[in-house]
């Protein structure tokens, strides 16, 4: 929205045509999609593969199937209602600045403004809702279907953790990531638009 050429002259928006800025944000708008799908689905399931224990003494007490995945339901739906809330406030923030920044820098022309879309919060909201709900009902199948007896013998075993290699493995990439990112912004903004893809 905010690279749609609003509040702009005819010289403006050849001039933020020329920038492909707006086919930019279309990228990053889809991988954030995208992205945000992955790490929502993988974070409910990792989240209720740790309840294996909790789940197991629901069955014993008699909880159906059924219900223990309504439960996985209700729990990630009301994870994922202020979650998405909260996200799109941050991204506002974040858009605004980023917006911001390319007009000061110059990469568009500087009458671009921050335009919040009302698409963000439904989107958001059916991204945050659809795959935390799916992703913590994949998760629950499996503990869901599992005899009482056998649930509670699986989770009397605690769970392995990360070890040295996936931690360390782990802090190398973000400490990269953030070298990298910092590097960047350094650059011209044309460098720093091919180093950034």
């Amino acid at each position: 929205a905010s690279f749609g050429g609003a509040g702009l002259d005819a010289a403006g928006r050849r001039a933020l045509a020329a920038t492909d800025a707006a086919d930019f944000a279309t990228v990053l708008v889809l991988l954030g999609i995208y992205l945000s799908i992955l790490i929502v689905a993988v974070t409910m399931a990792a989240t209720i593969a740790r309840q294996g224990r909790d789940i197991a003494l629901l069955r014993t007490a008699g909880a159906t199937p059924g219900r223990v995945r309504r439960a996985v339901a209700i729990q990630a739906a009301v994870v994922a209602i202020p979650a998405a809330l909260a996200g799109v406030l941050l991204g506002t923030l974040a858009c605004r600045a980023w917006v911001g920044s390319l007009a000061g820098h110059g990469v568009v022309p500087t009458a671009v403004a921050f335009r919040f879309s009302a698409v963000a919060w439904p989107a958001a909201l059916g991204v945050a809702l659809g795959a935390g709900v799916l992703g913590a009902l994949a998760a629950a199948v499996r503990p869901a279907r599992v005899r009482p007896a056998v649930a509670l013998t699986e989770t009397a075993v605690p769970r392995r953790t990360f070890g040295p290699v996936r931690t360390g493995l782990g802090v190398l990439l973000a400490v990269g990531g953030t070298v990298l990112a910092v590097a960047a912004s350094t650059l011209s903004a044309d460098q720093a638009e091919d180093l950034g893809l």
